[in-house]
C-alpha cells in the first residue's frame, strides 16, 4: 500500500509492505518513485516493514542502489525512514545506507513510527489509518 498523508510541513509518502518483499516489489516501488510526477521535490518516504521477510540477496543491493542513485535525481532532498523490527532486515537497509548514495537520498532505520516522523520533521504521533 502506498498513500500520501499530511502534516503541517506537507506530504509524507506512506508505504506498508506485507509478507514477502521480492526484488520485483522493490522495483516497482522505484518505479512509482520515477514515473509519478506530482510527488514534492523534497520527498518524505515512511516506510513500514515491520514483520516483512526479504527475499532478495545482499548480491541484488547494488542494483536498488543504482535504481535508487538514478530515480533520486529528480528531487531536491529524499528523506527515507524505514521502521523494521527483524535483525536481518535490518542489516540489509543497513548495507543499503553503506553504499554510495547520491547526496540528496538519506535512509535512517527506526523501530518506531513516532521515531521515524520526528525524523522526517512531521508533527505526527502516528500515522492516520483511514
Amino acid at each position: 500500500m502506498i498513500k500520501p498523508i499530511n502534516d503541517a510541513s506537507g506530504t509524507i509518502i506512506f508505504v506498508k509492505q506485507h509478507g514477502v518483499v521480492t526484488l520485483e516489489n522493490m522495483r516497482l516501488g522505484i518505479s512509482f518513485l520515477r514515473d509519478n510526477k506530482d510527488l514534492p521535490k523534497n520527498l518524505r518516504i515512511l516506510e513500514d516493514s515491520t514483520d516483512v521477510r526479504v527475499a532478495f540477496s545482499i548480491k541484488e543491493i547494488d542494483f536498488l542502489v543504482e535504481a535508487l542513485n538514478e530515480t533520486t535525481q529528480n528531487f531536491t532532498t529524499v528523506k527515507h525512514a524505514v521502521i523494521l523490527n527483524s535483525p536481518v532486515n535490518t542489516v540489509f537497509a543497513m548495507i543499503l545506507a553503506s553504499k554510495k548514495l547520491v547526496k540528496n537520498y538519506e535512509l535512517s532505520v527506526f523501530s518506531s513510527v513516532s521515531a521515524a516522523l520526528a525524523w522526517l520533521g512531521s508533527d505526527l504521533k502516528s500515522v492516520p489509518t483511514e
